[in-house]
């Protein structure tokens, strides 16, 4: 059963890549645009549209129902607000999500190459197998849906396009007999790149293709993610401690919880690893308050301007020139601080890397207690003495006379 669960568990499957302009109200399953397009292909093919009840299961969220999640160099786009503040995507509504993720996409198409593909589309589907046993072990399957897919476009952004950040958006559907992700995957980088999907690479005339494949990577990437659920599954100790504490990546993530805090029915010492942590998550809150009060201070320098120009009162020029150099100044110091923070992620993320190894485990495997028996040195042996055996006389072959 893990050979076959590993290979049919979760199937990627390439839609296609589409021309048309992209809607992210197809990701809400709740919405109505994506209850009209079900119902109208199940009259299509024939059949009658009876969506799946979403109340017949019991792990599910349902504030988490219909939720779009954007990752990649878009989130931040979308966690921004009018006047420069940044918002959480939680904290924000299915509808604000979907309103931002429109303009930030077609705003970062516009800005690159031209292309006549608008986005790619992916399909995570889970097998009926692999969700059972899920749900069996105590496991959530839409936080190990989440965590394989987004782990899974991680190793795709740092194989393909290193140094560079790929942005998508996901939401999760629970409309059908298995669980399944419906994923949009921008046609451009941050850096304005060319993101391509492409399948396995064929060979014409003897000769192999240029093309890259980004697929079957990814299916494989896959693959082994499944494979590492399974593991954790079949450890029982594992299967009870990761019950709650599933752990899943996630683009421009910083936690915001202490790294050295303790629930209050975990007894397990404080850990070099966790301080270390703590000091790069620290770091990185720090520069979060810096940022906001410096972009506080550049608010209210350039604000006295505006109110002249409303007013048409003329500052005297040294006045104009001297608060010119301070909003500069400022902002200076802002992009500083912000490169600063980039940097500061990027040290704890490697930290992380190297504490965490595995996508769902939370904690390094303790070194290997000595044992307080003390050991008794076993003495060597004296050498033992080589025999050396003699050779058989051979007898003579010459015969005497009688």
């Amino acid at each position: 059963m893990k050979a076959v669960a590993i290979q049919k568990a979760v199937n990627v499957i390439k839609m296609d890549s589409w021309t048309s302009p992209v809607d992210f109200r197809y990701q809400d399953e709740t919405s109505e645009f994506k209850i009209e397009c079900d119902r109208v292909a199940a009259h299509k093919r024939g059949q009658v549209y009876t969506p799946k009840p979403w109340e017949s299961l019991p792990y599910l969220a349902k504030d988490d129902l219909g939720t779009v999640q954007v990752r990649g160099f878009l989130h931040d786009r979308v966690a921004q607000n009018v006047d420069g503040s940044f918002s959480h995507p939680a904290s924000l509504s299915t509808e604000e999500i979907i309103g931002r993720l429109g303009k930030a996409w077609k705003a970062h198409s516009k800005k690159c190459r031209a292309t006549e593909i608008s986005h790619h589309r992916l399909v995570f589907s889970v097998s009926s197998e692999f969700h059972d046993g899920l749900v069996q072990a105590g496991r959530n399957p839409d936080s190990v849906l989440k965590g394989i897919i987004e782990r899974s476009m991680r190793s795709f952004q740092e194989k393909f396009h290193a140094g560079d950040s790929v942005s998508y958006s996901y939401g999760l559907h629970h409309d059908t007999d298995n669980l399944h992700a419906h994923i949009f995957v921008h046609p451009r980088t941050r850096e304005g790149s060319f993101v391509g999907l492409s399948g396995k690479p064929t060979k014409h005339q003897h000769h192999a293709s240029a093309h890259k494949d980004q697929l079957g990577f990814l299916r494989e990437n896959v693959r082994r993610r499944v494979s590492q659920v399974l593991k954790e599954l079949s450890h029982p100790k594992e299967a009870s401690h990761l019950k709650n504490n599933l752990h899943s990546d996630r683009a421009y993530f910083v936690p915001r919880h202490s790294h050295t805090a303790r629930s209050k029915n975990d007894f397990r010492p404080r850990r070099p690893d966790d301080f270390q942590l703590e000091r790069h998550r620290a770091a990185v809150v720090a520069l979060d308050r810096q940022i906001m009060a410096k972009r506080a201070a550049l608010h209210e320098a350039s604000g006295g301007r505006h109110l002249a120009m409303v007013f048409h009162f003329r500052q005297p020029k040294w006045l104009r020139l001297m608060k010119k150099a301070q909003t500069a100044t400022l902002f200076r110091e802002l992009r500083e601080l912000q490169q600063r923070r980039y940097r500061k992620i990027s040290e704890y993320r490697a930290a992380r890397r190297r504490v965490i190894p595995g996508p769902f485990s939370t904690r390094t495997v303790p070194p290997r207690r000595k044992s307080k028996t003390p050991i008794t040195p076993i003495k060597p042996s004296p050498p033992k003495p080589t025999l050396v055996r003699a050779k058989p006389i051979k007898p003579s072959s010459s015969r005497r006379g009688i």
